[in-house]
């Protein structure tokens, strides 16, 4: 099976949907996080993605993970997706609330499809 060929992974605060064009606007883009010692959660994380060449159905998972401990995932979630066809760039994000970084460090965001590592990137976090 062909994998899908990853366009963007990008960490944001959100992403919006415009009700007429249906376009997405990716909000608050950030490659770190700074969070309190005290309490170490961010209310929201979002994970914009693009994708092509894509199968007519597939799985996406995006995983959250400490480098120190890539068992157990910070946050974790899995969609169903159909391609219409596999030249269509598909372009999805996925929401975490409340995500929960007990600890500064380094941690990572990967993007899977069928049951494959696509591709991740580093998310630096300091606790203040």
């Amino acid at each position: 099976m062909q994998l899908p060929i990853v366009l963007a992974l990008i960490l944001c605060d959100d992403v919006w949907t415009d009700r007429n064009s249906r376009k997405l606007s990716v909000l608050g883009v950030y490659g770190s996080l700074m969070v309190a010692r005290s309490n170490p959660r961010v209310e929201r994380l979002t994970v914009y993605t693009s994708l092509t060449e894509c199968p007519a159905r597939f799985d996406v998972k995006v995983r959250v993970i400490d480098v120190n401990d890539e068992r157990t995932a910070v946050a974790e979630r899995m969609e169903a997706v159909e391609s219409p066809d596999p030249r269509a760039v598909l372009q999805g994000f996925f929401r975490f609330d409340g995500v929960n970084f007990d600890h500064p460090g380094e941690y990572r965001v990967q993007l899977w499809a069928c049951d494959e590592l696509l591709l991740e990137r580093r998310l630096l976090v300091a606790h203040i």
